[in-house]
């Protein structure tokens, strides 16, 4: 479905289908179970930022995939980055939980260095 979204528009809502679709390749098991690949995911991911930098989605999502790659420091930026992030038009509720998500993951990533 994320796919068939960026075929139709890949902008929509910030380009918020990379930051899902790159989720979903970096949450996977790759090959020969599934379809997991971390380096797509890091395109996808990156590609989302690129699109919206400033975004909550793009940057928990990207700093999710830092910690749980391995790489906790790195994910620091990206993760206060989304606890920053302007509110979203009719969003409240995503947001809010969002940004908790985000709120305990830099707890985790900043324990972890």
């Amino acid at each position: 479905m994320y796919e068939s979204a960026l075929r139709i528009d890949d902008h929509a809502l910030d380009g918020t289908a990379y930051s899902g679709l790159g989720s979903l390749y970096y949450k996977a098991p790759g090959w020969p179970v599934g379809f997991g690949d971390k380096q797509r995911a890091r395109e996808l991911l990156e590609h989302a930022l690129a699109l919206n930098p400033q975004g909550i989605d793009p940057n928990y999502c990207y700093g999710e995939f830092l910690v749980e790659t391995g790489h906790p420091a790195e994910a620091v930026p990206y993760l206060e980055r989304a606890l920053q992030a302007a509110p979203r038009p009719g969003r409240h509720v995503a947001d809010t939980g969002r940004r908790e998500e985000a709120r305990v993951l830099l707890e985790k990533a900043r324990a972890a260095h």
